[in-house]
This record gives structure tokens, sequence and C-alpha cells, in this order.
């Protein structure tokens, strides 16, 4: 099943328009509370997350069954490290709950707000004119996949 190295991703963030695109690329992705951390002194904020790995088909293994098509890919560990981040808060409406799935991200200004599926709403300010960072995946999941069904 796999042959190549795994075509990953790797983005410099330069701009506004590069962290939507990596907002986008994250959506749905898995996190633990213990992967996110801020530097106030450093003025970074780090996030490590699980998500899904469909850019590269020789990961993904399809078995047809009748009318159905089963997909199953893995889940690839990525890391997001912003520079030049001011301020930052973290509310969660059910502190015992440590794992989140990624939903979306509000940027408005130099205010970004990601927004998690369960009860953790994250809010970090930056200043746009100097917001930097790097985008990259780590490492494909041995024991973590993911599958999808599709008819026909």
């Amino acid at each position: 099943m796999m042959g190549k190295s795994p075509k990953f991703i790797q983005v410099e963030i330069q701009s506004i328009a590069d962290l939507r695109r990596i907002f986008d690329i994250l959506h749905d992705a898995l996190i633990l509370e213990e992967d996110i951390r801020f530097d106030p002194v450093g003025k970074t904020f780090d996030m490590w997350f699980l998500r899904e790995f469909l850019e590269d088909n020789q990961f993904i293994d399809k078995k047809k069954m009748l009318f159905v098509t089963k997909y199953t890919y893995p889940l690839v560990r990525c890391h997001l490290h912003l520079k030049n981040v001011n301020g930052f808060e973290k509310k969660s409406t059910d502190g015992a709950l440590q794992r989140h799935t990624f939903n979306e991200a509000t940027i408005v200004g130099g205010k970004c707000t990601l927004e998690f599926c369960e009860v953790l709403k994250i809010t970090f300010d930056f200043d746009s004119d100097v917001l930097r960072g790097k985008f990259e995946d780590l490492e494909i999941t041995k024991d973590k996949k993911r599958s999808f069904y599709k008819f026909g």
C-alpha cells in the first residue's frame, strides 16, 4: 500500500489568507487539551492536531462491497506554530472533556476565534502586519484510522 514518501503539507504562514487555508485543512481535526500551548513571553501559540490524511491516494484503502465502497485512511499528526500572538483566551464549558474536534475559525481584524464542536473556544489576538508561522504534517499515525462509505 505505501510505496513512496507521503505528500505532506508544509506551509509558511505569512498572511491571513495562509492562515485561513490552514484552518480549512484542519476542519474536523482532533486535538487534546495538552496539545494547546501559548507562551506569553515568546508570543507564540502552538497546537498539535490529528487530521484526516486524504491528500495522498497511496495511503487510502478502498474496498468495494456490492453497491458501497469503504474508504479507510490514516490520521496524520500535524503542528501549527504561530508567532507574534499578543493575547490568548481559552474557554471550555466542560473542563472534564480533554479531546476536541476543530470546527471553524473566524478572523476579524487582528482577532481570531477558533470554535471546536464539543465545548471549547479559543480566541487570540495578533498584529496582522507581523503574523507569521508554520504549519506542517509531521507523521502518519500507525494505529489511528477513519473510514467513510460511498454508494455507487
